[in-house]
């Protein structure tokens, strides 16, 4: 079996933003 790239992406990308503190979103329309 086969892991698709992005997916790999997709999952290192969840796993790097779990480690970044939580930034509240910027207001939209600033």
């Amino acid at each position: 079996l086969q892991v698709e790239p992005y997916k790999e992406e997709e999952i290192a990308l969840k796993q790097s933003l779990q480690l970044i503190p939580a930034i509240p979103p910027k207001p939209k329309g600033l």
